[in-house]
């Protein structure tokens, strides 16, 4: 999707840090990370809940 990790950090309203941290592994992504994952950019709930 060409998005870099500031630009998702500003979409899903939440600090550029902690959208690091998940997206390297260092952190485990919480509720509101995957809903914005859902909901901003269109990735299936489904899809999302069977790699978590």
């Amino acid at each position: 999707m060409n998005i870099t990790q500031g630009k998702l950090a500003e979409m899903f309203g939440m600090g550029a840090a902690k959208v690091s941290q998940i997206l390297n592994g260092k952190r485990e992504p919480d509720v509101h990370f995957l809903k914005a994952i859902h909901q901003k950019l269109g990735i299936d709930g489904n899809f999302i809940l069977d790699r978590v």
